[in-house]
């Protein structure tokens, strides 16, 4: 460490002159709320510098009314980051304070805060806070400030006695929060501030600690400095998704921090494990195989819950180092599931089925992210129990074009979650109300083969699934449910008819999962399923009204996840088909379709093998206009052409010919 003089607060209690730097995008009430109460508790020596990072509300107006503090207006966003270092870099002071736009200062914060500055070891303090994750946060279950809906008097009634029994105390620790973060300017400077590719926001704070220890600087808890602290205020004002950002920043900062000392990470195998893969199976031998090897690399261990299996199925599991559980089936999903749970003990579960495979991007770098988040955050602060991958169903074997693909909930913390459900099982809390948090992961996809099975393979599961769904519907109406819970279960059991071949009654039955769903996210899940099967049966203007009704139902930013496809490619799927002509494909329709990048535009393509002949074959010429040159739709044209009259077929075959195929 560097020679670093320190300083001392007063006798007299007067500490050194501080600069604190505050962040404001929008979310005027907020920041207005953070000055009030900030202005009492400040020495007139200190500095205070807010940036307003391109806020589009009232702060800007707002901010001319604080002449004491200096303001820095960006036209645009530039980011926490880079917001910060802004701040910084018109300090004039020893010590400059971080300070999150969503904090209440009460009096006497800043006495404690940089008392701990008198040491010249110290390189950075953070305060106690009722909403933090790790030791800042002070436990106030059933207190006072229970809830983040509390008055001024009494957050200073408590702070003022939580500052006073704890007056002098300190702990050392190797990580503090952002939220409220003291750091010695020339340590700041010395490690070149705030690392600005982690953008909007969210684990900046911890790149910051960790180079303020490799630097040879310690970080101290000040536990008689308390402050208030809201939480997550700026990116709910401004729809940001906290958790999507959490999950690319902890793989960027356990990139750039964790994986130059792997040895922090348990190796596969280790004890306890850090990842299980958890499967029911029965008569899997054809695909157990791909599926087992495919988690190589990535889990520690593999449970396999066998459902009554009278093939090779068992022995090729343990074969590939499975631990293989003789379990039963009673046409129950989740049971069967959550038996095959209680014999995990990884800290995070991965849900597959043998005819999956698992593709991971960067393995190592995503088991340091789950390995450091599952020992550094609380879930009850973090909020985090889950992640959504992406589910891609294959068209056919050795292709890269999925047939359709969505997102669901696969990697868990075992802790928090369990299944629930007899068909189409969701992930759900253990002995709570509510659904998990979760945070879209990208560097997981899982591919679905289940539609490449032999037909007979293929029609005994959707009997098997037909049966669950009927005796999930049937459990309902013993129950009494004629409202909550009957429109998914019609749902489900419209799927799996549908799957099975009964068309007609997944048709009937989808319609009644509209007539039983009641509040929205049911409603939104009745009519994704009713978009579908009425597609898929030919009835386009029936899809499309219940299109129209699925828009204004569900929330807009959730618009993008219901149903088996975004709903923005059902939008353009139903104006590709269109309503009369054939021919007719608008330059609007042709503009969009343009738009859509690769892996969309084969997912949209491969639709016209789930819809009857005629209709996929006027999908197909839509797509053949806006993508002429794209194999993809000569494939799915041979394929369909196999059911159209001559003259169709013939267009086809000649469009191949003229390729060399």
């Amino acid at each position: 460490m560097a020679g670093q003089v320190g300083f001392q607060v007063s006798e007299a209690g007067v500490r050194p002159p501080v600069t604190i730097v505050i962040l404001a995008w929008n979310a005027w009430e907020a920041t207005r709320g953070c000055l009030d109460s900030l202005r009492p508790t400040l020495g007139s020596d200190d500095q205070v510098v807010v940036v307003d990072n391109g806020s589009r509300d009232a702060t800007p107006e707002g901010l001319r009314n604080y002449q004491w503090a200096e303001v820095i207006t960006n036209p645009e966003n530039r980011g926490f980051s880079a917001g910060c270092n802004q701040g910084a870099a018109r300090a004039t002071r020893q010590i400059i304070v971080f300070l999150n736009n969503d904090t209440l200062t009460p009096p006497g914060w800043l006495d404690g805060l940089i008392g701990a500055f008198g040491d010249p070891t110290i390189g950075a303090a953070g305060p106690r806070s009722n909403f933090v994750s790790g030791p800042q946060m002070v436990d106030l279950t059933g207190g006072p400030l229970s809830t983040r809906d509390v008055s001024g008097r009494e957050m200073l009634s408590f702070a003022s006695a939580f500052q006073a029994a704890n007056r002098g105390r300190t702990s050392e620790v190797n990580r503090l929060v952002g939220f409220c973060l003291a750091v010695r300017r020339s340590v700041f400077e010395t490690i070149g501030g705030f690392d600005e590719s982690f953008g909007t926001g969210s684990f900046e704070d911890d790149d910051l600690c960790a180079r303020v220890i490799a630097a040879g600087y310690r970080l101290v808890i000040t536990h008689d400095s308390f402050v208030f602290h809201e939480g997550h205020h700026t990116f709910n004002a401004n729809g940001i998704d906290w958790f999507a950002e959490q999950s690319h920043n902890a793989l960027l900062y356990v990139t750039k921090h964790c994986h130059s000392n792997l040895d922090q990470v348990p190796s596969l195998g280790a004890s306890p494990p850090l990842v299980s893969a958890c499967l029911i199976v029965r008569d899997e031998e054809a695909v157990l195989g791909r599926c087992l090897s495919s988690l190589a690399g990535f889990v520690d261990e593999i449970v396999v819950y066998d459902t009554g299996s009278i093939d090779a199925t068992p022995e090729i599991a343990r074969g590939l180092g499975a631990r293989v559980i003789q379990g039963s089936w009673n046409n129950d999903f989740a049971r069967a599931r959550n038996d095959a749970l209680a014999g995990c003990a990884g800290d995070w579960v991965l849900w597959i089925d043998a005819d999956e495979e698992l593709v991971v991007e960067k393995p190592l770098h995503l088991r340091a992210t789950l390995f450091w988040l599952s020992r550094r955050y609380s879930r009850q602060m973090v909020g985090l129990d889950g992640f959504q991958v992406r589910i891609e169903n294959l068209l056919s074997s050795g292709e890269d074009m999925p047939i359709t693909a969505h997102r669901a909930v696969r990697l868990f913390r075992r802790e928090a979650c369990e299944w629930g459900g007899r068909i189409h099982e969701q992930v759900v809390l253990r002995d709570s109300v509510g659904t998990p948090e979760t945070a879209g992961l990208d560097e997981i996809r899982i591919r679905h083969g289940g539609y490449l099975l032999s037909g007979p393979e293929l029609e005994r599961k959707a009997l098997r699934n037909v049966r669950a769904a009927a005796a999930e519907v049937a459990d309902l109406s013993e129950a009494g449910h004629s409202g909550e819970g009957g429109g998914v279960g019609y749902c489900n059991l419209a799927r799996s008819q549908w799957a099975a071949g009964r068309k007609l009654e997944a048709l009937d039955n989808a319609r009644r999962a509209l007539e039983s769903a009641i509040h929205p996210v049911e409603l939104a899940v009745a009519l994704a399923c009713a978009i579908q099967i009425s597609l898929f049966s030919g009835e386009v203007e029936e899809a499309r009204g219940y299109l129209n009704r699925l828009v204004v139902t569900i929330p807009s930013r959730s618009g993008e996840e219901w149903g088996w496809l975004p709903v923005r490619l059902v939008c353009l799927l139903l104006d590709m088909l269109g309503t009369g002509d054939d021919q007719a494909l608008s330059p609007e329709v042709v503009s969009r379709g343009k738009s859509l990048d690769s892996a969309d535009s084969k997912l949209l393509i491969a639709q016209s093998l789930n819809l009857t002949p005629i209709l996929g074959d006027r999908l197909l010429e839509a797509c053949h206009r806006v993508w002429p040159d794209d194999l993809a739709v000569l494939a799915c044209g041979s394929r369909v052409s196999e059911s159209l009259d001559g003259d169709r077929a013939s267009v086809w075959k000649q469009r191949l010919r003229e390729v060399g195929l």
